[in-house]
């Protein structure tokens, strides 16, 4: 068990990557890390999650976890509070620059989806949308409401100037190369790999790191007492920026870089309940 400095004992808010970090590969919550989000309760220490994800595909895990705080979707570009059901923050493409975003991925054939505050559009010939199928049958299980998509073929079918976040997966062997080829002659946007073959296009200002600050200000926490988990590279700014910082063992090496811990265990052998239950310790026992 890694051994925890005094100087992150004042931990009073700890907020979790979904995918790679508190799920496990399967896409699901291990019992040992829902206990130690009860654990994290139990103490007074609040929860929330930070996700790539539109919020409309984390309920069910918002349930599971019983989150009664504002979480955190579309790589900080959108912040959702659960209890009372209203968006507190929404950031999203200038039209035009979404409008170029989707006309230049449909007319690639790029494995294409866009995501709005309620709704998945995605490309007809999407492969990565069978992810987002998967959570609805998932969250139909647990009695939560599905997530909302639309298989769109042409650009004008998709309200944009409401899209927070586009996500691009490889599909052909060069798209990623492609679209990074483009979106480097656009201004207005910001774009970060999210998971291996994946790229994350978001609109300018938008990171985990901003997210993260935006949570603790509403909640009134300092970032100092911030505690974030995550293994990828669109999870070092809110490392960066959180008082301690922890990558899981499967992490990319600029997420281990950027952490203040690495987990011993994977995301698939609950690597966060190892931490937690580490830090949770009383001091004299460690």
């Amino acid at each position: 068990m890694m051994k925890l400095e005094n100087n992150y004992l004042r931990i009073r808010l700890v907020v979790t990557d979904l995918d790679g970090t508190f799920l496990n590969d399967g896409k699901i919550i291990t019992a040992e890390n829902l206990n130690a989000v009860r654990n994290l309760a139990d103490n007074n220490i609040l929860f929330s999650f930070c996700t790539g994800r539109p919020v409309s595909m984390i309920g069910a895990f918002v349930k599971q976890a019983d989150i009664r705080i504002p979480v955190i979707g579309c790589n900080g570009g959108l912040v959702y509070d659960p209890v009372k059901k209203t968006v507190l923050l929404s950031r999203t493409f200038p039209a035009g620059i979404s409008a170029a975003l989707t006309e230049y991925s449909l007319s690639c054939g790029f494995d294409y989806l866009a995501y709005t505050t309620d709704t998945i559009y995605y490309s007809a010939n999407s492969r990565r949308i069978r992810v987002f199928r998967d959570y609805n049958r998932y969250a139909e299980r647990e009695n939560c409401a599905p997530a909302v998509l639309k298989c769109i073929t042409r650009e004008d079918s998709i309200p944009r100037e409401k899209i927070c976040k586009v996500l691009i997966t490889e599909l052909h062997g060069n798209d990623l190369g492609k679209m990074s080829g483009f979106l480097s002659g656009m201004s207005g946007i910001v774009c970060t790999p999210s998971m291996s073959g994946v790229l994350d296009v978001m609109p300018e200002g938008v990171s985990k790191g901003a997210g993260i600050a935006y949570l603790a200000s509403f909640l009134g926490i300092d970032m100092k007492d911030v505690c974030v988990f995550g293994d990828n590279t669109n999870d070092v700014s809110m490392m960066q920026r959180a008082g301690m910082s922890v990558c899981m063992a499967n992490g990319t090496e600029d997420a281990r870089t950027a952490a203040a811990f690495v987990t011993e265990r994977t995301n698939n052998d609950s690597g966060f309940a190892e931490l937690i239950s580490g830090y949770l310790r009383k001091p004299e026992t460690r």
